[in-house]
């Protein structure tokens, strides 16, 4: 099997394009700091309530919330930015379908595939979570969270034997 052109680079879109295609991932991180906010709240509660602590440490929540909000942004925007990937290469359906799952996404429809669990919230999932695949004129397209991408371009997804 030949591997797929991987000197091509997967390029991520800006912050403003990310939100322009997919508006909702602005709120998933607020969705996901909030929860954070809450469910260490009552840890932190629950500790001064036993006796663990003393006093209620609002410092290490307010601090701690600054921290994970700080980690999300970084993991939502930079590692699972929404990018794109392009080469001159056509790919077999069959070994796009099996590096599909083991991704763990499936295909919703034709040529859109997403994650069989929310990436970036538990309510609801963005669009930007989604590898759409397109394919026109020979050339193979991808769309879809940057990390993701690299995985898919270490795999081989081609079925022609190696000519070289």
């Amino acid at each position: 099997m030949k591997l797929l052109n991987t000197d091509t680079p997967i390029t991520r879109l800006t912050l403003k394009d990310q939100l322009t295609v997919d508006p909702y991932k602005a709120l998933a991180l607020l969705e996901t700091l909030l929860l954070f906010f809450a469910v260490m709240a009552l840890v932190l509660f629950v500790a001064h309530r036993v006796g663990i602590t003393d006093t209620f440490k609002s410092a290490l929540l307010y601090s701690g919330t600054f921290g994970a909000s700080i980690g999300m942004a970084f993991n939502m925007y930079r590692e699972a930015a929404l990018s794109e990937w392009t080469f001159a290469a056509p790919v077999s359906p069959i070994a796009l379908q099996n590096a599909m799952l083991s991704l763990k996404y499936s295909e919703r429809q034709p040529g859109v595939y997403g994650p069989k669990k929310p990436m970036f919230t538990l309510l609801h999932r963005c669009d930007s979570e989604r590898i759409t695949v397109t394919t026109l004129n020979g050339k193979t397209h991808f769309t879809g969270p940057a990390n993701k991408l690299k995985a898919l371009s270490a795999m081989p997804l081609t079925d022609t034997p190696d000519t070289q």
